[in-house]
């Protein structure tokens, strides 16, 4: 193998020139290569920066991607952060991105944002200013309402749900100013788990919410009650699965059957459906109707208090009204059953009325208010539903 270098030539052709050798006047070539002379490297082109995006973000925000335009980027081009390089991504010659940690927002102030191209050539452009801006103040928080507003001492655990305006999604519900398991789902809703022992014993508990700083503050307070044990017996109602008859409603009351035991407790005379669950399913002539609970074990029931929903023109009463207990599968009527007050029977064009159904002590697994459903569309409504045990010695 020879290398034969000679001056830079240019020109359209080349060839390795000469008299052969030998008798037969021939050459013999096992290789030939040609090469470009050589010069010096090219040169990268200078980068141009023209715009940022984002061009700001507050202090304390988390990571982001960083787009910046320009000319004249390369592949080896990156962007550099107050001078030092982020992990950058080429996307045209007019286009990089780059992953900005939260640790380079964390403060208030400024960064230099630049575009560095290595050499040959190359260099880095002029410089882009990213504003960190004074974290962003949290709204004070400002709480409406709670939902259930209310429960029986020594009752189970329950979820709370609190309703107002501007929460976020670091506001916490406080219980008596300790804060509970919060959820947030909307900036006007949060729920939060609050155990048994909370309402272990009678009395109330003020229900706040707290937003932390920067801004932020605490909520007014909503007061929940937590109501003396009835006489009775235990309040069995959080144990028991709801069972009812028509169980895929189609009217305008709540379609969600734990409305009949979310401690909310409308008012004589309110008109919200939205608080009740009734059984209109389309105009029928259902001859019964009822509601009520089944357990995991044998209780031993005592009384019902029964909160009836809005009456409306075609129905949401009963005709006749009992408390049915489920014995070994098969459903008993009760005995010595006494309502309190008189239950009408009728359209008494009032709402959300509350009768007690007293009774004597029975056991079964299951029990639930029955009857004859009232008006044209044979249906009933519910407000609330809570079954007792029997008193004890």
């Amino acid at each position: 193998t020879y290398t034969l270098q000679f001056n830079a030539i240019q020109g359209d052709g080349i060839r390795i020139f000469g008299r052969p050798g030998g008798g037969a006047d021939f050459i013999s070539v096992g290789e030939l290569e040609v090469f470009e002379a050589a010069g010096p490297p090219a040169s990268n082109p200078a980068p141009t920066l023209n715009t940022i995006n984002p061009t700001a973000a507050s202090a304390g925000g988390p990571a982001f991607t960083l787009t910046v335009n320009g000319t004249s980027f390369v592949s080896s081009s990156v962007i550099r952060w107050n001078g030092a390089v982020r992990t950058t991504t080429f996307v045209s010659a007019t286009q990089l991105s780059a992953s900005i940690p939260a640790a380079d927002i964390a403060a208030e102030g400024n960064a230099s944002v630049t575009v560095f191209t290595p050499t040959p050539g190359g260099g880095t452009s002029s410089a882009q200013t990213f504003t960190i801006n004074a974290p962003a103040n949290n709204p004070v928080p400002t709480l409406s309402s709670i939902s259930p507003a209310s429960a029986t001492a020594g009752g189970s655990a329950f979820t709370l749900t609190v309703t107002g305006s501007n929460f976020v999604s670091s506001s916490v519900i406080r219980w008596n100013g300790a804060a509970r398991t919060t959820s947030f789902v909307s900036a006007a809703q949060l729920t939060a788990s609050i155990p048994a022992v909370d309402i272990a014993a009678e009395g109330s508990a003020q229900v706040t919410v707290f937003t932390p700083t920067p801004g932020g503050g605490t909520a007014s307070a909503q007061t929940f009650t937590i109501n003396a044990p009835p006489a009775g017996g235990a309040d069995l109602t959080q144990l028991g699965t709801i069972i009812a008859r028509v169980t895929a409603p189609t009217g305008g009351g709540s379609r969600n059957r734990e409305v009949i035991r979310d401690g909310d407790k409308p008012p004589v005379g309110n008109f919200d459906s939205s608080r009740q669950y009734d059984t209109y399913d389309g105009n029928n002539t259902a001859t019964e109707d009822w509601i009520g609970y089944q357990y995991s074990a044998t209780q031993n029931f005592g009384r019902v208090v029964f909160q009836e929903g809005r009456h409306f023109g075609d129905g949401g009463w009963f005709e006749t009204l009992t408390v049915q207990v489920r014995q070994g599968g098969v459903w008993n009527a009760v005995s010595g059953l006494t309502i309190t007050p008189a239950y009408p029977a009728v359209d008494d064009n009032e709402t959300f009325e509350t009768y007690t159904l007293q009774f004597n002590a029975i056991q079964g697994d299951g029990i639930r208010i029955f009857g004859r459903p009232g008006g044209g569309a044979d249906f009933i409504s519910v407000g609330e539903l809570e079954v007792f045990e029997a008193a004890g010695p």
